[in-house]
This record gives structure tokens, sequence and C-alpha cells, in this order.
């Protein structure tokens, strides 16, 4: 009987250090993984800050205003005056760089709404962030509100930008040409798509906290 709870004993005592080491394992990788987490949600709050700086005056137009933009890839205004045709012809601007513009950066946006959803609010940790309420939760509230905020403030700002052309499309210029307008009236249709494509992901976004 002593032998059979000595062996017992050692068992329990050789699985019961194989437990713990099994838990610090897991608690290591655990930290690991949360830390990697921590740094995808800084890199999304990083890129938020580019997108906020190279759609600045985006946020600001005023109907009637267009875009244009450097080689830097910075956009600036032309004013709504008589000269705003003749001045985008010298620079040269037009419908057709619009078009181009709109679609690549909010390509871009919406690619990294996706994937700020994908990655982040539908990862496994984001379960356990939530339940810990920790740093990584509040931060991640906090950037997902400022994230909703700058939507709003975008899909505003392009909204202008429609109806711009869509007010040139229902008028008679007498320089433009048909190829000019129908590209117009497809800037509208691009907007009308990226404005849904925005506020579907920004209403994920707000509910995902609700």
């Amino acid at each position: 009987m002593y032998m059979i709870n000595t062996i017992l004993d050692d068992y329990n005592k050789k699985n019961k250090n194989e437990r713990q080491n099994s838990f610090g394992c897991m608690k290591e990788l655990d930290n690991h993984s949360l830390g990697n987490y921590s740094m995808i949600i800084d890199d999304y709050c990083e890129n938020l800050k580019r997108f906020e700086n190279r759609m600045r005056v985006i946020l600001n137009i005023q109907f009637g205003e267009k875009i244009g933009k450097s080689e830097d890839h910075i956009y600036y205004i032309f004013n709504n005056s008589y000269f705003q045709q003749m001045t985008r012809w010298w620079y040269n601007e037009n419908r057709f760089n619009t078009y181009t513009y709109i679609q690549q950066d909010l390509d871009e946006f919406t690619r990294y709404l996706e994937g700020y959803y994908n990655n982040v609010l539908l990862a496994d940790l984001f379960k356990k962030v939530t339940i810990d309420k920790g740093v990584n939760y509040r931060k991640l509230r906090l950037f997902n509100n400022n994230l909703s905020n700058f939507i709003k403030q975008l899909v505003m700002g392009i909204y202008t930008l429609k109806r711009t052309y869509q007010d040139a499309t229902m008028g008679i210029n007498l320089f433009g040409t048909k190829e000019g307008d129908d590209k117009a009236k497809e800037i509208v249709e691009l907007i009308d798509h990226k404005i849904h494509r925005m506020l579907y992901y920004k209403n994920l976004f707000i509910q995902t906290f609700q």
C-alpha cells in the first residue's frame, strides 16, 4: 500500500508540474499575442493620421470648388470662380484626373476600413480585450470613435464634391465636351458607391461597441 501511494504521489507531482508549465506557456503566448494585437491597433491609428492629412482639403471643400493634386500627392482647391475652368486647364487638371484621384484614394481607404474590421474587430483577441476592459480596450474604443467621426466628415466632404459635379451635368457648359459631361456623371456614380461603402463600415464599427 505504501508503495502504491508513493507511486501515485510521484505521478500527481509530475503531472502537476507539467500542468503548471503548460499554463505558464499559455500565459506567455497569450501576452505575446496581446502585444501583437496592440501593435496592429497602433498601426491602424498611425494610418488614420495619414488619411486625415491626405484628405484634409476634401473635408473642408465648399460647393462649387474642385480639386487638384500636386506631385507630392497633396490635394489643393480650385475656387469657384469665372476662371476656374481655365485655371484647371493651365494646371493640367480635369474631370478625368479627378475621377482617378477619388477612385484610387477611396479604394485605398475602403480597403483600410475592411482590414480594420477583419483584422481587429473580428479577431479572437477582440473578445478578450472587450471582457478585460483594459488599456487596449480603451485605446481601441477611442480609435473606433475617431475613425467613425472621420468617415462622417469625409462622407460630407465628398458629397459636397458630388453635388458640384451633379450640378455641372445639369447646367450648360459652353466649353465642355460630351466626354467631359459623361465623366462628370461617372464621378457622381463613383462617389455614391464610395459613400455607401464607407457608411456600411461606419455602421459596423459603431454597432460593435454598442
